[in-house]
């Protein structure tokens, strides 16, 4: 299983790498809440990937995110996902961390 994970992690880098190589910047231009810290995301490479949040509310401006209600008040700028209180994650961190559907 750790060998799956692992390979999935280096496919995830290499079509990262190919994107910047290719002078493509990654932006999420789609999110929709799923349930409790889960987001989907669409990315402008056309994929959908879902990812979990809760292990990352952790500091100062993530904290707030905690309680649900106000985790689920995201909005889309022109690149990522963004709360009302300025707390944000970047969509390269977003697009390799998250999981393809």
């Amino acid at each position: 299983m750790l060998f799956i994970f692992n390979w999935l992690k280096i496919i995830t880098a290499l079509k990262l790498k190919s994107v910047r190589s290719q002078g493509m910047l990654v932006k999420v231009i789609d999110a929709t809440y799923i349930k409790d810290y889960i987001v989907q995301l669409t990315f402008n490479t056309l994929e959908k990937k879902e990812i979990d949040i809760r292990d990352q509310l952790w500091g100062e401006v993530f904290e707030p995110l905690k309680n649900k209600d106000v985790f689920k008040n995201f909005r889309l700028n022109d690149f990522t996902i963004e709360w009302p209180n300025g707390a944000d994650f970047s969509p390269e961190f977003l697009y390799e961390t998250g999981q393809s559907k």
